[in-house]
């Protein structure tokens, strides 16, 4: 039942930005859910130890933000 609950959540309107993080965070959790039961064969798939596009895009603007210049 704790699936249904982070679905109903992801889908709600959030009044503010602490019920926006938490729709947010039940959203993550119910897509890694789903992706940890269809994955075959890939251990770290079903573990949930994966980075979706805005994870490596928020990986590439911290690495352009770095001076290596110095």
């Amino acid at each position: 039942m704790n699936l249904l609950r982070h679905i109903r959540l992801a889908f709600q309107s959030p009044a503010g930005p602490s019920q926006a993080r938490e729709a947010r965070i039940a959203r993550e959790g119910a897509v890694r859910q789903v992706v940890s039961r269809v994955a075959r064969g890939n251990i770290r798939l079903q573990r949930g130890e994966y980075d979706t596009e805005a994870d490596i895009e928020a990986q590439y603007e911290q690495i352009r933000a770095l001076d290596l210049d110095r």
